[in-house]
């Protein structure tokens, strides 16, 4: 698992909340589910175990 709270948990997080936040990815239709979706897409099964590791990832490649 992850040792390190990275941006995608901070997303997870306002997704399950309610609020502005939330009712806005509502709104775009993103929920926990298709971002633990996604997150598989982009880091495979690499893990935040370091304060750096989304540099990793290389989402904006994909």
């Amino acid at each position: 698992g992850d040792e390190y709270i990275s941006s995608e948990h901070i997303l997870i997080g306002f997704s399950e909340t309610k609020g502005p936040i939330a009712s806005l990815l509502k709104d775009q239709g993103v929920t926990k589910e298709n971002i633990l979706k996604v997150l598989v897409d982009v880091r495979g099964n690499q893990t935040v175990d370091d304060p750096n590791a989304e540099s990793r990832y290389g989402a904006l490649k994909k």
